[in-house]
């Protein structure tokens, strides 16, 4: 089948819930950060924290973590597949959001990085999005847990070296996506690793139980 063609399988279906799983993590995301019932946290800067440096450019790749996201579930061919899909994602949030409450750590975005920055689209990201709920990292688990679906995608034997080439560019994407993170002071290096353990032990989780 063709790639169109799969995205439009069902399509309805899935972009409403997959609208409904991203309202699901924004609200409460943007409530924990607002409004904390415990003092949060900063973290040392580890090696490759001091390495990836400040570098407010990247945010071009951090966003690239929005159009990622969704394009596997929306290329699943089965609503039994999505609804394994949804449960994983559902999983990660409310992971996330325990930690975020008992122990919210901020990143370590530095104090004037809005006011100096010449870069309008990091100046919006850090208007919106205030630096807390750095741990676990959502954006590494939710674009690593979508790379995890696209490796349960199903295609024929005649596409699987397209299919490999894909897959490797979509890991290579999620690996600079995850530099982008620590690049633009988002998140430290631990963030992203606790993200990338969470991502991977929902995908098991979901693709292991039989409850579907």
């Amino acid at each position: 089948m063709l790639f169109h063609q799969r995205l439009l399988t069902d399509w309805r279906w899935k972009i409403a819930w997959l609208t409904a799983a991203t309202v699901f993590i924004l609200g409460p995301y943007m409530l924990l950060q607002r409004f904390r019932a415990f003092d949060a946290r900063t973290l040392p800067l580890s090696v490759i924290d001091e390495w990836a440096g400040f570098a407010p450019g990247w945010v071009w790749i951090y966003v690239l973590q929005y159009v990622q996201v969704p394009l596997p579930p929306m290329l699943a061919l089965s609503r039994e597949a999505m609804k394994r899909y949804l449960t994983g994602f559902v999983i990660i949030g409310i992971a996330a959001f325990v930690v975020f409450f008992f122990y919210p750590v901020e990143g370590p975005r530095p104090t004037v990085a809005q006011r100096e920055s010449g870069n309008w689209l990091y100046r919006l990201l850090v208007a919106i999005d205030r630096p807390g709920n750095a741990l676990p990292s959502l954006h590494v688990a939710l674009i690593t847990y979508s790379m995890c679906f696209a490796h349960r995608l199903s295609f024929r034997p005649e596409h699987a070296t397209a299919r490999a080439g894909w897959l490797v560019l979509g890991w290579i994407v999620v690996a600079l996506i995850t530099w982008s993170t620590m690049a633009t002071k988002q998140h430290y290096f631990v963030d992203g690793l606790a993200g990338f353990v969470l991502a991977v032990a929902a995908h098991l989780v979901v693709w292991r139980s039989p409850a579907f």
